[in-house]
């Protein structure tokens, strides 16, 4: 490419030399063919990067390992000029995720797409983009690049496994009876309903009573007669064992598995036992919280449902 145009300006100078020499307009006709071919040639490979609409879309931002990622392209070309090619690099650090494109010929206000699907192979939060567009004229003379900064991030959640039984510690002491201790806190218990008072949220009222009796009525709600349950998590660098290949662990180390293998790290263990343990004990009703440090503090208090296992 840079060949090419190093001769054509070994032509212009040899014409212009000649030009001067010899006065003949042969020269000069050859000065302004290869001049004009150039300039053409500068003016269209600028405009081939410009006036585009280049779009990325995905349905979710998150995932989980295990799963599929889907990304879906699109590429508009909003100049009179055709585009005779596209070269489309992304520089997404999601693991696999290989998105990038060679667009062909486009006409004017045409539009090309295409789909990507990723396998999830690794935990944590990417990038997707930055990207790159290059494009040049026909005779290959100039490539130019064009760099667009727009970024969005994605988040995988470590893989979890079904767990069926996990025996938790029962008391020591038999009889008795479960204590039940009003709170200020919002739990799953409700326990009645008393009248409102200054400072008490407005998601606690009891619109139903107090509707019935005319004036605001607010639930009370009690402690869970059950123990919460706490998933500590041990993310000391002291305890840490692992191979040389998990600080690189991607899509390559997993191409010819039946099952998607965690990466050489107990760290990685770990956590896909923090998480199943978690899930085991969310799907069985039970009040959950998490507690790590890595290195700040990582605090989840206890609580029930779907969501509780999301934010752990």
């Amino acid at each position: 490419m840079a060949q090419r145009r190093l001769a054509i300006y070994v032509i212009l100078i040899l014409a212009l030399v000649g030009g001067f020499l010899s006065g003949r307009a042969f020269f000069y006709n050859i000065t302004c063919v290869f001049g004009g071919i150039l300039l053409a040639s500068l003016v269209f490979s600028w405009a081939s990067i410009n006036w585009l609409n280049i779009g990325r879309h995905t349905l979710v931002r998150r995932a989980q390992v295990g799963q599929y990622f889907e990304e879906n392209f699109a590429v508009r070309n909003k100049s009179i000029i055709p585009k005779l090619w596209l070269e489309i690099r992304d520089h997404s650090d999601l693991p696999g995720h290989n998105s990038s494109q060679v667009v062909p010929f486009m006409t004017p206000g045409s539009t090309y797409r295409w789909k990507v699907g990723t396998l999830c192979v690794r935990r944590g939060q990417f990038t997707l983009g930055p990207m790159t567009v290059t494009s040049g004229d026909p005779f290959g003379f100039y490539v130019f690049p064009r760099h667009i900064g727009a970024t969005s991030s994605i988040i995988v959640y470590p893989i979890t496994v079904p767990i069926y039984d996990f025996a938790t510690p029962t008391g020591a002491l038999s009889g008795g009876q479960a204590i039940r201790r009003r709170t200020f806190e919002i739990t799953p218990n409700a326990a009645g309903i008393r009248e409102y008072a200054p400072g008490d949220s407005l998601n606690r009222i009891h619109w139903k009573s107090t509707a019935h009796r005319g004036k605001l009525l607010v639930k009370e709600f009690e402690e869970d007669p059950l123990g919460d349950v706490w998933v500590i998590l041990d993310l000391s660098k002291s305890s840490l064992v692992e191979r040389p290949s998990a600080a690189t662990w991607g899509a390559s180390d997993v191409a010819y598995s039946r099952s998607i293998p965690l990466p050489p790290s107990t760290e990685e263990y770990a956590i896909a036992a923090a998480g199943s343990i978690a899930q085991f004990f969310v799907e069985k009703g039970r009040s959950v919280g998490f507690l790590s440090y890595t290195p700040h503090r990582n605090y989840v208090a206890p609580d029930r449902g779907d969501r509780q296992l999301t934010d752990i």
